[in-house]
Parts: structure tokens; sequence; C-alpha cells
């Protein structure tokens, strides 16, 4: 019965975004221009009155709500892309929900939900407006704060999640760094090559492999889809299949999100200043590297460090990203052309230093951010040995 029940929780929510987004298509086409909350929280509330949608008067009313403050966001973000000092990435317009994508549902205060959990207990027990008795979830951990909201949401995998908006308390400091600069570089080969220098002057090199989540998963998940594509689709047994799929797809998303995560809180947290360089993984996942570099996840690994340097009061540069950082000799500063990808190591033809590729990048990344010069007395080959 809850199944049913959030089913058409999540249906109502849908269809409200649904109906909402295409009633704007239309007035922009009419000349109206765009209409804010205020006119699609009349619209919602006609479309209940109408005949053949009063069944949205059967869920509660603050998750459609949401959703509506939920698109007029999206808008933003569209319309913010598009000016002249946007630095992220264009953002398109609102599309409409499909039925077997990931489903959610917002609760604010206002929606009186009340949340249970029994100390030292595995489980906590959440009751929803609309749901018949309670919801048992499994308590990861304790709450540090009374939660203003809830997500629940429904994955491909047919799991349901539930997530609640708190406040943290930030402490009044954080531990000092342990170094002063650092330079990243990105890879495939190595997800990153740290050079951290010190404020009296000793240098530390760190290369972070790459986990290859994807590829670690490849056989499993090709077995998987392969059954997947021998069944009837629509079947019952599809269905399941296709759940199958999507789980050890969560799977490897999962485990890169935790060591992105966990790579991202060590950096900040060991560096004062990071120096990172600006890429486009957009552009070059349509190239033969592209299944590659997409299982990096570079864009969130740099998301994530630029969030947790704002917690932590660090600094983050970006650097250009047409800067020649592989091209010049951190040593001297002679400009050496392009290379191949397959030239991992090299040496400079006019100091006569040999560089790890990955290592001198890093190195420039850093002193192209921060003005930092740095001449090793031993090579970068050696030491990332």
């Amino acid at each position: 019965m809850q199944r049913n029940e959030l089913a058409r929780l999540f249906g109502c929510v849908r269809v409200t975004w649904n109906v909402s987004l295409a009633w704007q298509y239309s007035e922009r086409r009419a000349g109206l221009g765009l209409q804010g909350y205020g006119q699609l929280s009349k619209h919602l509330t006609q479309m209940k009155r109408d005949g053949s949608y009063m069944w949205l008067n059967d869920v509660s009313c603050v998750p459609t709500q949401q959703t509506l403050r939920h698109l007029g966001c999206a808008w933003d973000m569209h319309f913010k892309s598009m000016a002249p000092d946007w630095e992220g990435p264009y953002v398109e317009e609102p599309r409409f929900k499909k039925r077997g994508k990931r489903q959610t549902a917002e609760f604010t205060r206002s929606a009186h939900w009340r949340i249970r959990h029994e100390p030292d207990g595995r489980y906590g027990y959440l009751r929803l407006p609309g749901v018949t008795g309670e919801l048992r979830f499994r308590w990861s951990r304790d709450l540090p704060s009374e939660p203003s909201g809830l997500t629940i949401s429904l994955e491909r995998s047919g799991e349901y999640m539930v997530s609640f908006n708190v406040m943290r308390n930030e402490p009044d400091s954080w531990p000092e760094p342990i170094h002063e600069w650092c330079g990243i570089d990105l890879g495939l080969i190595s997800l990153a090559v740290i050079a951290s220098q010190d404020k009296g002057g000793a240098t530390h090199m760190e290369n972070i492999p790459n986990p290859h989540v994807l590829y670690e998963h490849a056989e499993r998940l090709a077995v998987l889809q392969r059954k997947l594509s021998r069944l009837s689709k629509g079947s019952n047994r599809y269905e399941e299949q296709r759940k199958r799929v999507a789980k050890e797809h969560a799977i490897i998303k999962n485990i890169r999100r935790d060591c992105l995560h966990k790579l991202a809180l060590k950096i900040v947290a060991e560096n004062r200043h990071i120096a990172l360089e600006t890429l486009y993984p957009a552009r070059l996942a349509k190239t033969r590297l592209g299944k590659s570099v997409l299982d990096t996840g570079w864009r969130t690994l740099v998301s994530l460090i630029e969030a947790y340097a704002a917690r932590m009061n660090r600094q983050v540069v970006r650097i250009a990203w047409n800067e020649p950082s592989s091209q010049i000799c951190h040593a001297c500063g002679v400009r050496t052309g392009r290379k191949p990808l397959h030239v991992r190591e090299w040496e400079c033809p006019d100091c006569h230093v040999k560089h790890d590729r990955d290592a001198n990048a890093a190195w420039n990344i850093l002193q192209m951010a921060y003005g930092i010069s740095h001449a090793q007395p031993h090579t970068d080959c050696e030491n990332m040995r």
C-alpha cells in the first residue's frame, strides 16, 4: 500500500511539473513572457478545480508547490548561464520529467511530517501526509540539528532514499593546513598529481592513482546488460533485470563519489592555496578517450574542492584552459612545444632536467596561479617514483 501511495505522490509531482512547464512554453509562444511562481501557483489551483486534474488533491499540496519553486529555479539557472560573466557550464532549459527516470518529492516543515528514531537504533521511522503508517528507513547517522525539510526519492534501481535538510554548525577555526600552496594536474593515468610547497620552501609531490571504477565493474556490467538485451522489453523479467543493471550503475556511482569526496577533503585540509586547471570534460568526452574521461569525474572533483574550500576558508584559483602547462619546463621556463599523449617523460633540451609529464604540469599550474618559481634539485621522474 505504501508503494502505491508513494507512486501516486511521485506521479502528482511529475504531472504538476510537466503541465506547468507546458503552460509556460505556450504562454511564451503567445508573447506573454515567462510566467513566475505566482502565476504558476494560480494555474495549479485552477488545475485542481478542473475535473481532469482533481486527483491532485489526493496528495499533500506541499510537494506540488515545491516543484513549482524548483521549476522557477531551473529557469533562473538557465538565464544566468546565458550572461557574459557566467563562469560555469551552460544550463539548458527545463525538460519534461519521465516516469522511468528518478522521481523526487520535497516536503517542508509546513507539511507536518514526523520523524522518530530510537536511541542506538538501526532504523528511523517517518510519517508523511497522505501515506499510511510509518516509513522505515536505515538510520545512517544522527542529525546535527532539527531538520527543516526532507526529500524522498525513488531511484531507477527501485530503491527509496530519504534525505533531510539540516543546519550544520561550522567550527570557529579549522586545523592549520600542512602545506601553503599546491598545484594539481588532473589526468587519466593518475587521477591527480599534487605538487605542494611550504612557506619555508620545502616541496612535496604526491601521485593519486586513478581507481578506474567503471573498468573494475565492466565485466559484471556487461553480463547484466547482455542478459537484459535478450529479454522482451516491457515484461516483468525485463523490469527486474533492468533494476539489476541500475543497481550496478548505482554501485559504480557511489564508489566513484566516495573516492572523490575523500580526495577533495584531503586536498583542501592539507593546503591553504589550491591551483587547478580549467577543464571541459564535455568536450573531451567526444574524443576517443571519452569513456575514460567520464569515468574520472573531473568536474565533480573540482566542484567538491571548491565547496570544501568555501567551508574551510581556503583559496582556489583556476588557470585558463589554454595555458601550456605541459609544454614548459618548470625549472628553466623554456617552452618545448606540444607532446603526444604517449610521451610521459621528457628531458628539457636547455637545462637537461628530466621531467615527468604530469608532475611538471602540476608545478607549472602552481607557478601560473600564484607566481611561485620552483627549481627542484632532483628530477621529476625520480620524485614520482
